[in-house]
């Protein structure tokens, strides 16, 4: 009877001390059975359970997937720069203007949403024939679309907090239509062009109001041209083309572009809201 006591104080004690222990989880699926001595906001300073000399190891969160402690709280690791507090002063919307399309005489202006911290889509409407160019005669309109992907890390090297939302260089995969015509006494000219391609860029935030973006990029074109020229109709003609900040001919085009913004709406607003409901 002794020795079944005994044996039940044994299991009991072993069965407390194993349930005691904390446990990391790394991203490969490790486990670390350990006792937890401190949390901060980049590391993790733990004992191993069966280290007699209790030596204290030292672990990056970045590899960690879960902590799971003895008292039963669980803390599911994420990277730090994405973290929604960090951004949730930052304006997630951005109205840009083309300065240089402006001059090439056409009006682009361009809506961006930031869609998380490493991405957000545009959508850009063209009046063609606006500006300060007397020497191009097409008037017209187009409309593009594009997604944006950041290049480089999010972080910032300071370590004070992540760059804007809505900073950074980044490509940019875009595709669109236009449709423009010259009509004179002695000839009428029409082209119908959609064009798909990518652009390199970057944007700078100031002050978390004003967007500076420059950008180039190379897209592939196509469509229908035509020209009537005292009654005689040629498809044959120069398929030059010009929509403000993309320009080519024979399937292929340029874009290039300085664009200045006004940044507006609060990334955290509404969010809060949400999760009551």
């Amino acid at each position: 009877i002794n020795k079944i006591i005994l044996s039940c104080c044994l299991l009991f004690i072993s069965v407390g001390y194993i349930s005691a222990q904390d446990q990391i989880v790394l991203k490969d699926g490790k486990k670390i059975s350990c006792e937890i001595k401190e949390v901060s906001d980049s590391v993790i300073k733990y004992v191993e359970i069966e280290d007699a000399n209790q030596v204290v190891f030292t672990i990056n969160r970045g590899q960690i997937r879960e902590i799971k402690f003895s008292y039963g709280k669980v803390i599911e690791e994420a990277p730090e720069a994405t973290n929604d507090a960090y951004y949730y002063d930052d304006k997630k919307r951005n109205i840009k203007v083309n300065f240089i399309s402006i001059a090439a005489d056409a009006l682009v202006l361009t809506y961006e949403q930031a869609i998380n911290p490493y991405s957000s889509w545009e959508v850009s409407t063209k009046l063609i024939g606006i500006g300060f160019n007397d020497e191009i005669d097409d008037q017209g309109f187009a409309l593009t679309g594009g997604y944006k992907i950041k290049l480089k890390s999010i972080t910032n090297k300071s370590g004070y907090r992540p760059d804007h939302l809505m900073h950074g260089s980044y490509l940019r995969f875009g595709a669109g239509v236009g449709f423009t015509n010259d009509d004179n006494a002695f000839t009428q000219r029409s082209m119908n062009v959609v064009h798909g391609g990518i652009d390199i860029g970057k944007q700078w935030i100031l002050q978390n109001k004003i967007a500076l973006d420059l950008y180039a990029g190379y897209h592939y074109t196509g469509g229908s041209f035509k020209r009537t020229s005292n009654g005689t109709t040629d498809d044959s003609f120069d398929t030059f083309f010009n929509h403000g900040d993309l320009a080519g001919e024979d399937n292929s085009a340029f874009s290039f572009g300085l664009r200045i913004g006004y940044l507006f709406s609060k990334n955290g607003e509404g969010k809060s809201s949400g999760k009551k409901r």
